[in-house]
């Protein structure tokens, strides 16, 4: 399905006088997906998930993405949260999406959770392979 660069995450946690906080980043140096149809360079994720003295939950999600282009159209490097984009190719029509920065909180069982990723490919056309490419995830979680 393609190929990706060598890849790094790094995992810490804070105590301050105001709380506990856990950060994670995930990067990868660069991606060429599905023929070509997605290329970027480097990629990386960030969660971070804070606890402060008083129990409340705060969280924070970043997505950098240099030099990425989506069926040959370049893609700003922080997208929105969440961004949706059809692969939509010439002369076959939708073959998936993919999802930038897509970002998500939520308390789960009294854990605080917050994920980012960076690049998610669904290639959903009929006849093709089914598959799922999350090119790279940071996740937070604090207790």
């Amino acid at each position: 399905m393609g190929n990706v660069g060598a890849a790094s995450t790094s995992v810490k946690t804070l105590l301050t006088a105001t709380g506990k906080r856990i950060e994670s980043k995930s990067t990868i140096n660069g991606a060429n997906l599905l023929g070509g149809l997605i290329i970027a360079g480097a990629i990386s994720s960030e969660s971070s998930a804070d606890k402060d003295t008083a129990d409340a939950y705060a969280g924070t999600n970043t997505t950098t993405i240099a030099d990425l282009k989506v069926l040959g159209i370049a893609v700003g490097a922080n997208p929105g949260a969440n961004t949706a984009l059809d692969l939509s190719v010439p002369l076959v029509g939708s073959v998936g999406k993919t999802t930038l920065n897509g970002q998500d909180k939520r308390l789960v069982n009294g854990a605080y959770r917050v994920s980012t990723t960076a690049l998610r490919v669904e290639v959903l056309k009929s006849g093709l392979p089914g598959w799922v490419i999350p090119a790279r995830e940071s996740h937070s979680r604090r207790m």
